[in-house]
């Protein structure tokens, strides 16, 4: 089809709008609106379609042929004039359906230049192939075809110059031939899901099992949702819509439970078909064996003949109640008795000779199932030395005494130093300091029963829930070894609660007898005189 546009004054007018323009984005103060566009440069152009008759995804083609000859030379007018050599236009080229609808682009940038511009009576060719198509998502019909000016750029001695924003908008929009006829490809409905997993009658299948398809679509360009539906009735429910995965995690299921599903497959283009009812059946309720238990937690060293806590737990995937085995490492075990899945359990043992040792734990459900041995803790035993001493307890007491107008209480702390066979030591000196409640340091020898008490500094009227903490710094005796790393304990406190001595309460409640008796003796004194 050859059909000429008889719009020639579209590029005609464009032309002359970029040069002129040039005057928009230069120092000049010369209106461009004062030119007349028609006498400077004659333009005509042709607009020709390969096909106007266009299948699928078929692309055809647009051919610009034309002439641009100078009538007078623009030039002639001086600066900024004379500095344009030449103009380029890039424009999008969309396809206007005329039934409505959102237009569609054909091609998203070609461009017509016009480089050099003719000399007086000269003519420049314009001969430019553009290739159309029609996008994958178009819709059958009649289509008008223009092109929309996306930039337009005017080649000047100093450099390109986008004049796109100086283009009056009328010269935005360039007509061409047309229309076209546009018939969408056939469409085809998606495959049909197939290949289940679970397999279709499939028994014994894991409570865990996630199901999958094939799906897809003979149309390559085409995307493709999938509807699920999934359940023990017979038609199943819908679970999942629109997803566009081939795979549904159905979470845990019910044991030896029929399950029935299918699967409907959707296209863009709004084609569906659905899989046959498939079916399963998960596999019947099975007893698990607990996990293996944490490596058993307690002290990595110790001496001989002294007796060690150690702790481990584990879970049971049937959350059935489990029990414990300990392994000692010395030939030894020891086990518990059961408890809840994931309680946390101790066992207590002590080595008769030094060595180094792995513990090692193992769970049993009360189905008799055994986890693997967990993770081994090295424990190294040592020979006690009768010279090394640690701190055996601390225990913490409140007093209080009172003045004529108020009431103290202050706190005492034991320190009980034992040896590695828990032997009081005698005079060892003890050091320490009190916080929180109050703040002072404290030193003692301990006699002969290994105990050393020491005592606060006072505090006037303590209000419930004040807190006296006794923390031991240093323990030392001459041709001994005190190791901290062997205390029960190196730091206590005690608070201070409504019926302890010198709670708040008792303060005000004694303050206030005081004042009863004092009131009353003053009276007895002026009823006797």
């Amino acid at each position: 089809m050859n059909h000429k546009i008889s719009s020639k004054r579209a590029i005609r007018h464009l032309v002359i709008a970029s040069v002129l323009a040039i005057s928009l984005v230069s120092v000049s103060t010369s209106p461009a609106a004062a030119i007349s566009l028609g006498e400077y440069f004659d333009i005509s152009y042709n607009f020709v379609f390969s096909d106007t008759e266009i299948q699928g995804n078929e692309v055809f083609y647009c051919t610009v042929t034309g002439t641009a000859t100078c009538i007078k030379d623009i030039k002639d007018l001086g600066f900024p004039y004379n500095l344009v050599n030449g103009v380029r236009f890039t424009f999008c080229v969309v396809g206007e359906p005329q039934a409505g609808g959102d237009p569609v682009t054909l091609n998203p940038s070609y461009t017509i230049p016009i480089d050099p511009l003719p000399e007086v009576t000269e003519t420049a060719p314009i001969n430019e192939v553009i290739p159309l198509q029609f996008p994958e998502e178009s819709e059958s019909g009649v289509y008008d075809v223009r092109g929309e000016l996306t930039t337009a750029e005017a080649n000047t001695a100093f450099g390109r110059w986008n004049v796109t924003d100086q283009i009056p908008p009328e010269y935005h929009t360039l007509a061409m031939d047309g229309p076209v006829t546009y018939t969408a490809p056939p469409n085809n409905p998606p495959n049909t899901p197939s290949k289940p997993s679970p397999a279709n009658h499939a028994t014994g299948v894991s409570i865990n099992a996630d199901l999958s398809w094939s799906g897809g679509d003979p149309d390559a360009e085409d995307t493709v949702t999938y509807d699920v539906y999934f359940g023990t009735s017979d038609p199943p429910p819908s679970v999942s819509n629109h997803q566009t995965g081939t795979t549904y995690d159905p979470g845990t299921l019910s044991y030896d439970t029929e399950y029935y599903w299918k699967i409907i497959a959707t296209d863009n283009h709004g084609a569906s078909i659905a899989s046959p009812l498939w079916d399963f059946t998960t596999q019947a309720a099975l007893n698990n064996p607990p996990n293996t238990p944490s490596a058993p937690s307690g002290p990595e060293s110790g001496y001989a003949g002294i007796s060690y806590d150690y702790s481990t737990s584990a879970s049971d995937p049937d959350s059935g109640q489990v029990k414990y085995t300990f392994d000692w490492g010395d030939g030894t075990t020891s086990e518990t008795g059961f408890v809840d899945s994931g309680a946390i359990v101790s066992q207590s043992h002590s080595w008769s000779s030094p060595g180094t040792y792995s513990v090692k734990a193992k769970a049993t459900d009360n189905n008799g199932a055994s986890s693997g041995w967990s993770d081994s803790r090295t424990v190294a035993i040592t020979t006690p030395q009768e010279q090394e001493m640690h701190i055996a307890s601390i225990d913490m007491g409140l007093k209080s005494g009172e003045s004529w107008f108020s009431k103290y209480t202050y706190a005492t702390a034991t320190v009980t130093i034992v040896d590695s066979k828990t032997n009081p030591v005698k005079g060892a000196k003890v050091s320490g300091h009190w916080s929180h409640a109050t703040a002072d340091s404290d030193s003692g020898v301990t006699g002969s029963d290994g105990k050393i008490t020491f005592r606060s500094d006072s505090r006037q009227s303590t209000a419930k829930g004040a807190t006296f903490t006794f923390t031991v710094g240093d323990v030392t005796k001459s041709g001994w070894t005190y190791d901290p790393d062997v205390n029960f304990e190196t730091s206590d406190s005690i608070t201070v609660t409504p019926g302890s001595p010198g709670g708040f309460l008792s303060h005000i409640l004694w303050l206030v007898k005081q004042f009863i008796q004092k009131i009353r003796s003053i009276f007895s004194q002026a009823i006797s005189s």
